[in-house]
């Protein structure tokens, strides 16, 4: 990909050309650009979220083969807002073997009210199928047995 920035830069196209282009090629590779961060699943890097809305959770969910944890969540709530925090923490120990994934039940209450969640729960899926759920708030240590738990359901 750099090889292809620089030869795009050689024949002077604009820098939101370049960007364009780099933004879709990693589109289609599965690179996601976060906050300055880009990363692939399997890759050692620090933990990102997919944000997940209307558009894109049906494509992720039936076309993944990677399990996939969703975690529904308020930005509004402050109990929402702390279980993230815990989350983020324990995570980091499963980056690469999950795929991490967030949906915002308000900014999305439609599909939120679509799959009867609220905040905050998680569920965790592998080939479109349920392997995992839970809802409410959960310490650092029940989010790791939560994780193990939805690894052993997908691995058989």
């Amino acid at each position: 990909m750099k090889n292809l920035i620089q030869r795009l830069k050689k024949r002077k196209f604009s820098v939101l050309v370049v960007l364009a282009l780099v933004l879709s090629i990693g589109a289609v590779r599965g690179v996601e650009l976060y906050g300055g961060n880009i990363t692939t699943p399997g890759a050692s890097a620090p933990v990102v979220f997919t944000e997940l809305d209307s558009s894109n959770i049906q494509d992720l969910l039936l076309n993944t083969d990677a399990v996939i944890l969703i975690e529904f969540y308020s930005g509004q709530s402050i109990d929402a807002q702390a279980q993230s925090m815990i989350l983020d923490k324990a995570l980091e120990a499963y980056a690469g073997k999950v795929v991490f994934c967030r949906l915002d039940v308000d900014a999305e209450s439609e599909l939120a009210d679509k799959l009867g969640v609220s905040a905050p729960s998680f569920v965790m899926v592998h080939n479109g199928k349920r392997v995992n759920a839970t809802d409410g708030l959960l310490s650092e240590e029940q989010v790791g047995q939560f994780i193990e738990a939805g690894l052993k359901t997908a691995s058989k």
